[in-house]
């Protein structure tokens, strides 16, 4: 399966920060690799996988994380969730190699 290189997502629900303009979309795209170990950390030490993925989506989409996780709505964080998830499967994806056995 081919993953999209990048995704704007409209919110269904704009994220308000004070004064600024609302945010109405998220422009993701694929993750690179310091940004999954951010997640990974942010993860463990938070004892929740959805910290990390509010922190990944926070670095990618460059909306403040305390906006991510107060302002983000459900809906919409499981459709970027989904997007970025796709880039953690451990099968290879697009003709990549396997390590050997």
């Amino acid at each position: 399966m081919e993953l999209l290189e990048e995704l704007t997502i409209t919110l269904i629900k704009p994220i308000t920060r004070g004064s600024a303009d609302a945010v109405t979309e998220l422009k993701l795209r694929e993750p690179m690799a310091g940004e999954l170990d951010r997640m990974a950390r942010a993860a463990a030490k938070a004892g929740s996988g959805v910290a990390g993925m509010n922190m990944l989506i926070s670095a990618i989409s460059g909306v403040e994380l305390p906006f991510i996780e107060k302002c983000l709505s459900a809906r919409d964080y499981r459709r970027a969730e989904v997007y970025l998830s796709a880039f953690l499967s451990d099968s290879p994806a697009d003709g990549a190699a396997s390590s050997p056995t």
